[in-house]
């Protein structure tokens, strides 16, 4: 017999309505590739005590179980991939003329691969570094915000987007400010939730706000108290080594499950990615975290 997990979970854990029609409803937000679940199971692992493995085996079982669920994710991860494909070529042309200083030729190639294929964070960030560098700094907070609607949990996304509201601030202080307090508000949620890469980007912009904050107005810096900021530091810290194990174990699902998802099409660097960010997980808890634990202690 065949359990409804999404009914039980919801029941059980209240797991919220989009991880319920995700594991229930043949329909999947940004589609259904590993990475996207991935996300799910950290966004909800601390309101939910199953672990992020089990929540991930379930799911698999949920498409084995489930046939015509299991067709219609692999037909929108294949139409996904399709114009990933169609769009590489430009993300490409886009490198090299930004390696080679052709800003505005890299603009446009950017910008043509978007067109086809929005979800792609680095291919944004290259374009808001392009425009930034072509001091069409507005443009670069556009395109930012563009990219933080797909993935809204992107700290190198938030963490550009802060560096050119700085620069925006230097010119409008008043026009900006309250743009550049939401940016570290979210930095503030990103770093707590063990997403340190943003570190160094959010106490830049958290002394750029203190600066333009208006002194009469004590509510002015209520979000940006240095012990807000220790505090989460601090819930950082604590992350550390579990962000280490988030991404073995999802690379375990990976390797299990291979013949049960879509891997055929993964592209490898998917698993290069993944490699990488344990190493970087691992070097930054060696040598950074040491600061850290002293400036938080």
């Amino acid at each position: 017999m065949f359990f409804d997990f999404a009914k039980m979970w919801n029941k059980k854990f209240e797991l919220p309505s989009k991880i319920a029609r995700a594991l229930g409803l043949p329909k999947i937000v940004y589609g259904a590739d590993y990475e996207d679940f991935y996300n799910y199971t950290v966004s909800v692992e601390k309101q939910n005590p199953l672990p992020a493995y089990e929540i991930m085996k379930r799911y698999c079982d949920l498409l084995q179980n489930k046939p015509k669920l299991f067709d219609l994710l692999e037909k929108e991860f294949q139409q996904r991939h399709k114009l990933y494909l169609e769009a590489f070529p430009h993300f490409l042309e886009g490198d090299k003329n930004l390696k080679e200083k052709a800003l505005k030729a890299a603009e446009m190639s950017y910008r043509k691969a978007l067109a086809i294929y929005p979800f792609f964070s680095n291919g944004r960030l290259n374009l808001g570094f392009a425009l930034r560098e072509l001091s069409l700094v507005e443009e670069s907070c556009e395109i930012y915000e563009e990219g933080l609607q797909y993935d809204p949990e992107n700290p190198l996304l938030l963490t550009n987007l802060g560096r050119s509201l700085m620069i925006l601030m230097d010119k409008d202080v008043t026009k900006y400010r309250e743009r550049a307090i939401t940016v570290f508000q979210q930095g503030l949620k990103l770093l707590g939730g063990g997403d340190y890469f943003c570190l160094e980007q959010l106490e830049k912009l958290g002394v750029y706000v203190r600066i333009y904050s208006d002194p009469k107005d004590p509510s002015s810096v209520r979000f940006i108290t240095q012990d807000d900021f220790e505090k989460a530091i601090k819930k950082s810290m604590e992350e550390a080594k579990t962000q280490v194990e988030r991404v073995n174990i999802f690379l375990n699902i990976i390797r299990d499950n291979r013949r049960t998802l879509f891997l055929e099409l993964w592209p490898k660097y998917g698993e290069r990615k993944l490699f990488a960010e344990i190493a970087a997980l691992n070097m930054w808890y060696l040598f950074e975290g040491f600061s850290l634990r002293m400036r938080a202690s």
